[in-house]
């Protein structure tokens, strides 16, 4: 038996949001996430857990619980944020601005460490950034691109 259940990582992300199933739906249509389990508070629909396939990764969300010490955060932001590999970075990024996500770029750009990639916000404060390898760099390229903002 593995040490892990299938299609899980070694690191997974947890989202406490106020509003879960709201969060739920957004994510299902500018995501792409799959709804894999769901448990909910009887008598009161309250998403105790949830479990979303996002691309090859799983998320767990949930509503505040009054037994947690973590609370939510707001709109105004998070310390979470995740990065989400994708095959077409500037298709991912349209889809997900189209079904209310909020961009912080104006559209992908390409990054040099090899990545494209695109920036958003959910409306429960969290950031999103989109990307695609498109290229192969070096330690040295990477090095070298890092010492040139010393210079500016």
């Amino acid at each position: 038996m593995s040490y892990k259940p299938d299609g899980f990582h070694t690191v997974t992300a947890h989202m406490l949001v106020n509003d879960a199933k709201k969060a739920i739906a957004l994510f299902e249509k500018a995501l792409d996430a799959e709804v894999m389990g769901i448990m909910e508070m009887p008598g009161t629909g309250t998403v105790v857990h949830a479990s979303l396939k996002i691309g090859t990764s799983m998320v767990f969300l949930s509503d505040p619980m009054p037994m947690s010490s973590r609370k939510p955060s707001g709109p105004d932001g998070s310390s979470v944020a995740f990065y989400l590999y994708v095959e077409n970075v500037d298709a991912a990024f349209d889809k997900a601005r189209n079904n209310g996500m909020t961009a912080v770029d104006d559209q992908p750009r390409d990054m040099f460490w090899g990545d494209r990639t695109g920036e958003l916000k959910d409306p429960f404060g969290h950031t999103w950034t989109l990307a695609t390898k498109v290229k192969d760099v070096t330690a040295q390229d990477i090095a070298g691109a890092l010492n040139s903002f010393g210079d500016s």
